[in-house]
């Protein structure tokens, strides 16, 4: 079952919407979860069940699930657990899904910097040592 969809979205957020659900229920096969928040009751298609939020389901691979987890353990940071493991419409489970891939592989994301324009980038960088994924530096930091 496709799962309820939101009613007040833009046409493109919920194209994507039905998108997310038709990926849960076609291809992952789990049922619809509720949400947006944990404490939710609204039933969205998009929403994966805490179980199977809990289980990686939003996550394109056990090893970029093992990144989320990892960030999710750090006490700093912008994740929240939630919506990371359970929301497949949100923006973080889709940056872990695009960057861990490059946070396991620095040779990978080396290559991806060094083909990528604007040109004066790809002659700067050497090599990239370090991939965070979800990650504000403090203001202490930024000064």
């Amino acid at each position: 079952m496709i799962g309820p969809q939101y009613d007040g979205d833009s046409p493109f957020a919920a194209r994507m919407r039905f998108h997310q659900s038709w990926y849960r229920d076609r291809i992952l096969g789990v049922p619809h979860g509720s949400g947006p928040r944990p404490e939710s009751a609204t039933l969205y298609g998009n929403m994966l069940t805490q179980g199977d939020g809990d289980r990686g389901l939003n996550f394109l691979t056990p090893k970029i699930f093992g990144v989320a987890r990892e960030r999710m353990s750090q006490v700093t940071g912008m994740t929240e657990p939630f919506r990371l493991l359970c929301n497949m419409l949100s923006s973080q489970p889709m940056c872990f899904n695009l960057f861990a891939p490059l946070r396991l592989d620095t040779k990978l994301a080396t290559n991806l910097i060094r083909a990528a324009p604007p040109t004066w980038l790809s002659e700067t960088i050497k090599t990239v040592s370090e991939v965070r994924v979800e990650y504000a530096l403090s203001r202490k930091a930024n000064t």
